[in-house]
């Protein structure tokens, strides 16, 4: 076993960060799972292990493609993605999966014998899934010792990954700090950057910001993350709210466990105010990322005390030099854009619409809630007072 790999320090690991692990092994045959399960207290974070060694489990148990996995091979980086994947979207109480696909000799094709691919793929993460090569060669050269290699490799790649992510929680904890949350709610911070730089006059000019409650982060939010920053060729920032003019205000520790899931490939602006208008005095120059819903609360008077308010608000968003990207959605069985919307004068010129030609998605975050997908979000509780 490679000395940096460690069972109990992975079932510690998964503990500190609160995972449900599901492993899915094609050449380790359980081996993964079965490693694991020789520390004590392993049964509360390891879901389970599906051992598709044939092509035809493979097929049958995850849905991969038989006549694709028959005519190029099972051993391969894209196969052991889709094993990954596909073993979370069948487990939907795991949070976490490693998979594992390779060829152990001695009749494998020479440009693939000895060679194995892993990949970790986290149901609540924005950044895509990494899978790695493992070679599998070594001077004791049999099937088991290759078996016994490639288990220890992927599970030492599965600490390093569960390690740097209770970094990144740790670093949010530290960003978020009690004192800083106080402050927001007390209105002396009006934001807090997560894993960004500092908010000055320089930095804050120009920001594309996608706000949102992300709970959770679906595949909606990030092809508009991904459609924002090709159209404009800039990053896309996050933010979100504490309050909430529709929902219960958030606790520091709701925002961290959401935060989470983008920490380490995003920036999040976390600030108290709910109200857009109040969000344009925060990041003046800014050009805002949102959904047709969320463009439909902005132009309505019923989130302003009066009419006139509501005027004046939309007219702030203005003089902050603010620009809306909007991008449409399905409502009814009916794609609707921000064409089909009654927008004011005053705030026309700065609504910018993503034709359903460039960008439809039809997930929706209240589909995604009713299903029992959100219990593995969680975020180290021990951080929480640190």
């Amino acid at each position: 076993m490679p000395t940096d790999t460690n069972p109990e320090r992975i079932v510690r690991l998964l503990e500190k960060n609160g995972e449900q692990l599901l492993t899915i092994e094609s050449c380790t045959a359980g081996r993964m799972a079965a490693t694991l399960s020789e520390v004590p207290g392993v049964s509360s974070h390891l879901v389970g292990s599906l051992v598709t060694y044939q092509n035809r489990s493979k097929a049958h148990w995850l849905g991969l493609d038989l006549a694709a996995l028959d005519r190029s091979g099972a051993v391969s980086p894209e196969v052991a993605l889709q094993m990954a994947e596909r073993g979370l979207r069948q487990t939907p109480h795991a949070s976490l999966a490693l998979s594992i696909t390779g060829h152990l000799g001695p009749n494998a094709p020479a440009d693939l014998d000895g060679v194995a691919y892993a990949t970790i793929a986290h149901r609540y993460e924005m950044r895509p899934p990494t899978t790695f090569k493992l070679d599998l060669r070594g001077k004791a050269d049999s099937r088991i010792d290759r078996q016994l290699r490639a288990t220890h490799l992927a599970l030492g790649h599965l600490q390093k990954y569960l390690s740097r992510r209770l970094r990144v929680a740790k670093e949010l904890a530290t960003e978020l700090s009690l004192d800083h949350w106080q402050q927001l709610l007390a209105s002396e911070l009006d934001a807090v950057g997560l894993g960004g730089p500092s908010m000055t006059e320089e930095t804050i000019t120009s920001r594309l910001i996608f706000p949102g409650s992300f709970n959770p982060l679906h595949q909606g939010h990030r092809q508009m993350i991904e459609a924002a920053t090709t159209m404009t060729g800039q990053p896309v920032e996050l933010l979100m709210s504490i309050d909430n003019v529709d929902k219960p205000s958030l606790t520091r520790s709701e925002v961290l466990r959401r935060v989470l899931q983008f920490a380490a490939s995003h920036t999040t602006w976390v600030v108290k105010p709910a109200r857009f208008w109040e969000w344009a005095t925060i990041f003046p120059g800014a050009t805002f990322v949102v959904g047709l819903d969320t463009l439909e609360r902005i132009v309505s008077h019923r989130y302003a005390s009066s009419r006139r308010d509501h005027e004046a608000h939309l007219q702030t968003i203005v003089e902050q030099g603010c620009q809306l990207l909007v991008f449409g959605r399905l409502h009814q069985g009916e794609f609707r854009s921000a064409t089909q919307i009654k927008i004011p004068k005053v705030l026309r010129d700065r609504v910018h619409e993503i034709p359903e030609a460039a960008f439809r998605c039809d997930a929706q975050s209240r589909q995604l809630r009713s299903e029992p997908t959100l219990v593995g979000l969680t975020f180290p509780p021990a951080l929480l007072q640190e």
